[in-house]
């Protein structure tokens, strides 16, 4: 029945005994001193109350890449109304433009058939288009205003009759097929949802030819831009964050790209084979009869950023190098190491050399060298094994490029959430082993390759984990308030503002008085009880509960107390 705030703990084993396990006598010394100290502070201590907070059961997930879907599938199961937010007009993220995936050799628009009829069966809120404008509140409480721009077609009287693209005279680069081919202005992308073609208004020429040619009626008439776009405030009481990540684009002439015909990056290779359209593999009007693979681009070569491993490049390549061979190709892979995650990794990596593919050691400092050469891509490299520099021609180079932090959305998108990022550029985690799933802020999560780069697999689980965590306090149906919070003095505040701009966490605000006197108040359901404003307050209107200035002042008395 004691309240917890009353009890004050001296800890003389780990911060004593142990780290002093040599000094035996200047240990017990300092034992008294924590001793004495504690005691002096809990003569000041005084009850504190947590209060509870109402949590809405409704979440939001933003991001419709698999990661997301998972964990919107997820939550519905558990009972909640949940909202997908996807900027892009289609949900399918980076999987959407992969052919077959591993290990079980399944193709990518089986499995996302599959997700998006799990999606409809839950009737789960899809809004795609969407970009967040801000977000206010806390765990439980959130507000997130939402600016969507509606596609322009209405995709229940689509049929994908494809005559409304075939009139459109804009052609632009297909960034779904890495700028392979080209796409007109209004489009559709396969693999993805909804099955809807969409207008590109950004270039758009509004001829509306399309409109004309739809046989359905499905392309509405538009008066710009006020009917294209509309805002919306949706109050949820969780969020998990999937925006996954982007992929390293090389240099222009980095390993000979974009300078020597015939080096193109894995995800372009992707495409190629997804689609089928062999006939881009020509180098020179031939099909190629020789393949390298050079891994480790953009990963774990640059020495100031994304210098990690991208975990996901060694499976595909090797993945990508089984169909070749079974192309008849045969193939090479440079490689700096082989990170095959996983047992299925291991039996594909054994599969490839089974198949005849050979496996090449290059170190980093002295990484291969790609040039052109009467017609033909020659690679110049030292293999580390046999302690020779090796020079071969090949009719194609696949650079297996590493994942990226996505910029420049996610890192707003991460500011107005206050959300922080680790050194690579990636979302930070609470604690990566205490708390690998939740952010510095309650009641925001993160799934899939935003906190880092990941494969298919385990961002679904990342996704299901991600799903719970932000379930127990939806189910819970409240969470208890940090008791340990920082509060005001209204009479001593000038109204500053110092503690707003310090604050992390956008606990305090400032509020206008009857008088008309402006003062800081502090939510309690915002603070962590970090104390950082307390010191800053220039008038000494800030007190931490529970290490008020008292309470500290007594310790350090103690501490110096001359003892007979």
């Amino acid at each position: 029945g004691l309240n917890p705030y009353l009890f004050e703990m001296t800890n003389i084993r780990e911060q004593d005994a142990w780290i002093h396990r040599t000094e035996p006598e200047a240990a017990t010394e300092k034992a008294k001193d924590l001793v004495r100290m504690a005691v002096a502070k809990v003569r000041l201590n005084r009850p504190l109350e947590s209060g509870e907070i109402e949590v809405k059961r409704r979440a939001l997930v933003i991001g419709g890449g698999i990661a997301g879907m998972q964990s919107a599938i997820d939550l519905a199961d558990y009972g909640f109304a949940v909202t997908i937010l996807e900027k892009s007009p289609f949900l399918g993220g980076r999987v959407a433009q992969l052919g077959e995936v591993y290990p079980a050799g399944a193709g990518a628009h089986e499995v996302l058939s599959y997700m998006y009829s799990q999606l409809r069966k839950r009737a789960i809120r899809i809004i795609t288009g969407g970009e967040i404008e801000s977000v206010e509140g806390y765990i439980g409480n959130f507000k997130v205003t939402v600016r969507e721009k509606f596609n322009g077609i209405d995709a229940s009287q689509c049929t994908l009759c494809g005559k409304c693209a075939e009139v459109c005279p804009v052609e632009v680069a297909d960034e779904f097929n890495r700028g392979l081919t080209t796409r007109k202005a209004v489009y559709t992308n396969p693999n993805s949802w909804p099955e809807s073609y969409v207008i590109d208004y950004d270039h758009c020429t509004r001829c509306w030819e399309c409109r004309e040619a739809c046989p359905t009626g499905a392309i509405g008439v538009f008066s710009f831009p006020e009917t294209i776009e509309a805002s919306e405030e949706l109050k949820v009481g969780t969020i998990i964050l999937a925006m996954g990540s982007d992929i390293y684009t090389p240099e222009e002439g980095e390993f000979g790209y974009r300078k020597v015909p015939g080096v193109i990056t894995n995800i372009e290779l992707e495409r190629i084979l997804a689609t089928g359209d062999y006939e881009r593999l020509k180098n020179g009007g031939e099909r190629p009869k020789k393949a390298a693979f050079i891994l480790c681009v953009g990963s774990r070569q640059l020495e100031e950023e994304n210098s990690d491993c991208s975990r996901y490049c060694c499976q595909a390549s090797i993945k990508q190098a089984i169909q070749l061979r079974k192309m008849g190709i045969d193939v090479k892979i440079f490689y700096r190491d082989i990170r095959t995650i996983g047992k299925y990794g291991e039996k594909m990596h054994r599969e490839a050399n089974e198949m005849g593919v050979l496996f090449l050691k290059y170190v980093n400092n002295l990484r291969p060298k790609v040039f052109e050469r009467n017609g033909k891509i020659v690679i110049q490299a030292y293999e580390e094994l046999i302690g020779e520099v090796l020079e071969e021609e090949f009719d194609l180079v696949v650079l297996a490029v590493g994942m990226r932090p996505r910029e420049p959305e996610t890192g707003e998108l991460l500011k107005i959430l206050k959300v922080p990022r680790c050194c690579s550029g990636f979302c930070m985690e609470k604690h990566v082993k205490l708390a690998p799933l939740e952010t510095n802020i309650e009641g925001i999560y993160l799934a899939g390759c935003l906190q880092s780069p990941k494969g298919i697999a385990e961002s679904l689980a990342q996704a299901s984990g991600a799903a719970v965590k932000a379930a127990i306090p939806m189910l819970a149906g409240k969470v208890r308030a940090q008791a340990m919070t920082a509060v005001v003095d209204e009479d001593k505040c000038r109204g500053c503002g110092t503690c707003v701009d310090i604050c992390e966490y956008g606990a305090p605000l400032l509020v206008e008085l009857e008088d008309g006197r402006l003062v800081s108040r502090i939510n309690r359901a915002l603070c962590k009880g970090c104390g950082a404003c307390a010191p800053a307050c220039c008038n000494g209107a800030i007190r931490s509960e529970h290490f008020t200035h008292e309470q500290i002042m007594a310790e350090i008395e103690a501490y110096l107390e001359v003892v007979e």
